[in-house]
């Protein structure tokens, strides 16, 4: 049976869907996902409505074994983790204002299990098995540069930080304690003891992008999804093999930033006393504009009453790269190197031109796993308080200290100042607010003596009697 044009057009285009899902990437916007038992199945691009993955063509299969990715902790195991921070913040609207900040910390992390009386105990037999660890920070380091002066703090050499990153003072020393579930890498039920802060107490605040180094839940919750749920595979996964994840975040005045994650197990090494295995990290960013509305009611990125042109968004850059290694018979990670970079700009209009409004921020993530302590260096003298520690400004309404105030008596009232009125009807001196305190309080002169014709009176000098004069007692 001859088939006819529409029906040979029909079959083209189902050959041209079914060709472009299997050269899509894996990138979903739900949880994270891989095959498992040998399969990739192929995802739908992202933001795709599409809810299975049936219609596509067969999974891949691999061959060789599958590997189990996930964390062991032994009853008395220790681990010294090394994690650096590295944070960069800029924006502005060029070229009228821009500005740029950076900040970074390292800190050395002793991990443990928590003592019995901190572990949290297991609500049902059906919840998920999970392990109370310990985290004390046996070392920290800090450094701001900002609009002004670069900032340092060692907590080896310190012994308290400057007034610009007085905060981060009760980071040595703090310890962390929360339930980590070793096969999905969540870390819940988070507690902070903070340090006690030996420095003088201060008003200043952090900035924003020092912020970011803070010892909060917020920064803890980041950090600790970096350490695990955010790469670790559902199931056993072959070298190869890829799965993805997202992250999502508020940018401020731009809307809502995703990053499609994607893991690949590139390659296992056997040793003798472990196997390593290598994920190489990939990702790419997408926005979501904000749907925040005018004044008018009319939401922004729409033309508004007044026939403005919508503000326009776009990610000028993009970058998220990076690698891990992973002990799969110990159960631990080793290292991580993540770097993530996006900027991002929106078009203003302006009274006289179009102007540019940019933001942008990079992090990269460092950490190193070891089963011996890191090396300290040797400091003579201990800890010293920071030079160039910048003074307590007076903040409004503050009164100076009584020490270093001055006392000014109050001055007295002049003989020949008096109130005065220019008219009799003038009651402001009397009643009521006066006109001003120069008009009220006018200097007067003494009047002038009377003239006379009488000549003036000698002075009177009283005499005493001497002594021959007086009578004898």
């Amino acid at each position: 049976m001859r088939r006819s044009p529409k029906i040979h057009s029909l079959f083209a285009l189902l050959a041209l869907a079914l060709s472009s899902a299997r050269c899509a990437g894996p990138q979903n916007v739900g949880d994270s996902s891989n095959s498992a038992g040998g399969e990739a199945a192929v995802k739908p691009p992202a933001g795709s409505t599409e809810q299975g993955n049936d219609a596509v063509a067969s999974p891949i299969r691999f061959d060789g074994p599958s590997y189990l990715i996930k964390y062991k902790f032994p009853d008395d195991a220790k681990l010294y983790y090394v994690i650096e921070n590295h944070f960069t913040d800029h924006g502005g609207v060029p070229p009228i204002l821009t500005y740029t900040t950076h900040a970074e910390d390292k800190r050395t992390i002793i991990q443990s299990r928590a003592p019995a009386a901190a572990a949290t105990p297991i609500a049902s037999p059906g919840a998920p098995e999970t392990v109370t660890l310990q985290w004390e920070c046996d070392r920290y380091e800090a450094r701001e540069h900002g609009l002004k002066d670069e900032v340092t703090f060692d907590s080896l050499r310190d012994s308290y930080a400057r007034a610009e990153i007085r905060e981060l003072g009760a980071i040595p020393g703090s310890t962390v304690i929360f339930d980590f579930n070793p096969r999905t890498g969540d870390a819940s039920n988070r507690r902070i003891v903070p340090n006690r802060n030996t420095g003088p107490i201060t008003r200043r605040r952090l900035s924003r992008t020092t912020m970011r180094c803070a010892l909060n839940d917020e920064n803890l919750r980041r950090l600790m999804d970096d350490l695990g749920p955010l790469f670790l595979p559902k199931g056993p996964v072959h070298v190869g093999e890829t799965w993805t994840n997202v992250r999502s975040e508020d940018v401020k005045s731009f809307g809502r930033a995703f990053t499609d994650f994607r893991f690949t197990l590139t390659g296992v090494e056997k040793g003798e006393d472990r196997t390593l295995a290598t994920i190489a990290i990939a990702g790419e960013a997408r926005l979501e504009p904000e749907t925040e509305t005018h004044t008018n009611g009319a939401p922004r990125g729409r033309p508004n009453a007044r026939n403005q042109k919508p503000r326009e968004y776009q990610i000028d850059h993009q970058a998220c790269t990076g690698s891990i290694v992973f002990d799969i018979d110990n159960g631990q990670l080793v290292s991580l190197d993540l770097r993530r970079e996006l900027d991002l700009s929106a078009s203003l209009e302006g009274e006289l031109e179009n102007m540019r409004l940019e933001t942008g921020d990079a992090h990269h993530l460092k950490v190193e796993v070891f089963n011996e302590a890191p090396r300290r260096p040797l400091i003579a003298g201990g800890t010293r308080p920071p030079a160039n520690d910048p003074p307590e400004p007076a903040g409004p309404g503050q009164r100076t200290p009584p020490a270093t105030r001055k006392r000014i008596p109050p001055a007295k009232p002049s003989a020949n100042i008096r109130p005065e009125l220019t008219t009799p009807n003038d009651m402001s001196g009397v009643i009521g607010q006066p006109r001003s305190v120069s008009e009220r309080l006018r200097p007067t002169s003494p009047p002038p003596n009377p003239p006379t014709t009488q000549p003036a009176n000698a002075p009177i000098v009283q005499k005493r009697p001497s002594p021959a004069s007086q009578p004898a007692d």
